[in-house]
């Protein structure tokens, strides 16, 4: 009975109802184009970020969070990194190695972090060579690096001119070069813009000393909304060997 009173009533007034339907049904409608575009922005907002440093996900030895030490490496080799690249839902892999130094130019010196990458690889994940301000982009068995217009306009560097690193390499060994600059990059970041020096990894590993180690593998998904649950799996899989951060994390 209530019911059929309820149906009646509704139809007792059609103009009243027709509004009231569409105007509920406009909103619904809103509100779920709004959120679809809100979850997109997020999703391309945290892609983004994620290619231009730290990935999306991360594979470091169980100590190097902490330590922050080019002693703390894994393995660059296919059969470690085997798990990951079986897995479906990685995308891409890059190694990297990622320490500190002191730069310096002239009477001037700083700490910076440099990036050791694979440079054809990077660009194609990052789109690295599409920051370039002067100068020309790495490949693979450079001898020269990029460095931020910010460190630049500090250190007083242009391309062709010479930067000095200096730090700590493997196990204690002296980690030191002098490098050409081949080009700079302006980088939207500041703090990476006053920081970062990119190299090729082949020459990173000469200068720390690591021989065939790295201090992280780089890991991009193909659906973001699996990410928690790939990297869940990714820990299982490297349960005691490595440590696999996240974005969020990173």
């Amino acid at each position: 009975m209530l019911v059929k009173l309820a149906w009646r009533n509704l139809w007792r007034q059609k103009r009243r109802t027709v509004l009231t339907a569409s105007a509920l049904a406009l909103a619904l409608a809103l509100s779920l184009f709004m959120r679809c575009l809100q979850e997109g922005s997020y999703a391309n907002n945290i892609e983004n970020a994620a290619r231009f440093y730290t990935g999306l996900i991360q594979i470091q030895h169980p100590e190097f969070s902490d330590s922050q030490s080019i002693d703390d490496l894994l393995p660059a080799n296919g059969q470690f990194i085997a798990a990951a690249k079986n897995h479906q839902n990685i995308e891409r892999i890059l190694p990297r190695i990622e320490s500190f130094a002191l730069a310096a130019a002239g009477d001037k010196s700083k700490g910076v972090m440099v990036m050791g990458v694979l440079p054809e690889q990077e660009d194609d994940y990052s789109n690295i060579a599409g920051k370039l301000s002067e100068g020309m982009f790495l490949s693979a068995d450079d001898k020269q690096v990029l460095i931020g217009e910010g460190l630049a306009r500090f250190l007083e560097l242009q391309v062709g001119d010479e930067i000095i690193l200096y730090g700590q390499g493997y196990r204690g060994q002296t980690a030191a070069g002098l490098y050409p600059v081949k080009g700079i990059l302006d980088f939207p970041m500041p703090q990476l813009d006053n920081q970062l020096v990119y190299m090729p990894l082949a020459l990173a590993q000469t200068l720390y000393s690591t021989e065939q180690q790295i201090t992280a593998w780089v890991l991009h998904t193909r659906h973001l909304s699996a990410l928690s649950q790939t990297v869940a799996e990714l820990a299982a899989d490297y349960a005691g060997q490595a440590n696999v951060r996240d974005w969020q994390d990173l």
